[in-house]
């Protein structure tokens, strides 16, 4: 699957934002795909790293890992704001996504 497509199966970009990249790589020759992407600061360079690189063998992976390691390693949150969730999500008995998501 080409990067592009993960980060768009990821929603980390749209459509038009790939579009524009696209358009760009030209422009930025010496640059790949998703260093554009964090140019633009559409998304953090670490996150499409996480997404490049290592998502695709974690979803084959049998063994699972809870939400929030994911999100970690993708560097969409930190240890304390999972800390935080998981707190919540004890105090208000909602889904540590759906926490994830309300708090930003």
């Amino acid at each position: 699957m080409k990067v592009g497509e993960i980060l768009l199966k990821a929603a980390l970009i749209n459509a038009g934002q790939l579009q524009v990249v696209l358009m760009e790589k030209d422009i930025y020759a010496n640059l790949r795909l998703g260093e554009i992407i964090s140019l633009h600061g559409w998304a953090a360079q670490e996150t499409i790293d996480f997404f490049v690189e290592e998502w695709p063998q974690l979803i084959q992976a049998k063994e699972k890992k809870p939400l929030g390691f994911y999100l970690q390693r993708a560097a969409l949150l930190t240890e304390a704001q999972i800390q935080q969730i998981l707190k919540d999500q004890w105090q208000a008995s909602y889904r540590f996504g759906a926490l994830a998501v309300l708090n930003g």
